[in-house]
């Protein structure tokens, strides 16, 4: 379409659906031959991916590129092919952070060619988190020239809104949480290879049995300390504390353990989830988009399966307070849906500020709970 053109300078195609258009350019036919061309404008047209041969015409003659409000995730293009190129627009894409190899590429671009580039980055969806520490400090060390004075809006390692300025001036902090998070895999691991060693050592003497509601093994007479150990986000607290404890507790004498209420400074955090689990006869999994999120809850999550295949009995009650289908849940939790007792809150419950527990869901958890 273009190839009659051989001297065009200046190329400008936004919001013309090239994603479509170029999908089948398997030959990278469009720009061939296109050797004068210095300034390409692509923004805008739903770009995901390049072809990498896209540019091939131009290693030697493009000056700026523009690939705003597209689609990218990943570094868009081998810089390192290039010779000549000064400016690159990477503006509202969907980038979260750059990985090793293209930090370099970009480092040894300025020493080969020794050229003043510029790297506009503003409005992307970048992270501060154990998978970015690299790229923080990259971003205030670089010789390149980025926009925005280099402080970009992050997701922080905590979920919170941050800049990546405060980020680099936290990077002790974060490469902190990112060891803790080491070393909380691997007492997971710990504890799961034990719980497996108990289970096998008394697998000779218990008859496993399949079941899909609970069922009491016989001979238990376990008394517990607490009816239900309920594991939380904090943004769901509210709700837990408030509307759920008002029912099950004060209205009908049950005990339950919670984390916010119940663990006393003095131990390890992961301790008292062990212990109240081991100390209650169900765990209610409060499941909020915001739970999905959190290492804590998923870690409350194993050892409650953990627990249950240990007593090979049904303890687990989870209540869903956003809508999330089974999919969406953890690995873990899935290989064991059939085996769970699922509550969907609605949102007449959720918003109910008098506590009118005549709902029908009301009475199932409570069922759920003691049965």
């Amino acid at each position: 379409m273009i190839s009659f053109m051989p001297y065009l300078k200046t190329m400008i195609s936004r919001r013309t659906h090239l994603n479509v258009g170029l999908q089948n350019d398997v030959n990278d036919e469009f720009l061939k031959q296109l050797f004068e061309v210095k300034h390409i404008d692509f923004s805008d047209n739903g770009f995901v991916t390049f072809n990498q041969n896209m540019f091939v015409s131009q290693y030697r003659s493009l000056i700026s590129l523009e690939l705003s409000k597209n689609k990218f995730s990943r570094f868009p293009i081998q810089i390192s092919k290039f010779s000549t190129l000064m400016k690159l627009s990477v503006v509202q894409n969907r980038i979260a952070y750059l990985q090793k190899s293209d930090m370099n590429q970009l480092e040894n671009y300025l020493r080969k060619n020794n050229v003043k580039f510029e790297l506009l980055f503003n409005g992307n969806r970048f992270v501060c988190n154990c998978d970015s520490i690299d790229f923080l400090r990259w971003l205030q060390e670089t010789k390149v020239a980025l926009d925005k004075n280099r402080n970009y809006s992050c997701v922080y390692i905590d979920n919170s809104q941050k800049n990546t300025v405060y980020a680099y001036k936290h990077l002790e902090f974060i490469e902190s949480k990112c060891l803790s998070k080491i070393w909380l895999t691997i007492t997971i691991i710990v504890v799961v290879v034990f719980l497996f060693i108990f289970t096998a050592s008394v697998c000779h003497s218990i008859q496993r049995r399949k079941y899909r509601h609970y069922t009491a093994l016989e001979g238990d007479s376990k008394e517990y300390k607490y009816n239900a150990f309920v594991a939380y986000c904090n943004k769901d607290e509210e709700w837990v504390c408030g509307s759920l404890v008002n029912y099950l507790e004060k209205k009908n004498g049950l005990a339950l353990c919670l984390h916010d209420r119940d663990f006393a400074a003095g131990k390890l955090i992961m301790d008292y989830i062990i212990d109240a689990i081991f100390e209650s006869k169900k765990v209610v999994l409060v499941i909020s988009e915001e739970f999905l999120k959190s290492s804590w809850c998923e870690f409350e999550l194993e050892m409650a399966r953990m627990k249950m295949f240990q007593d090979n009995r049904d303890m687990l009650v989870v209540v869903l307070l956003d809508k999330l289908s089974s999919s969406q849940m953890p690995i873990s939790l899935q290989r064991i849906w059939n085996k769970v007792t699922c509550l969907e809150v609605d949102e007449t419950i959720c918003t109910n500020q008098n506590d009118n527990f005549e709902h029908l869901f009301w009475k199932r958890l409570y069922e759920a709970v003691v049965m």
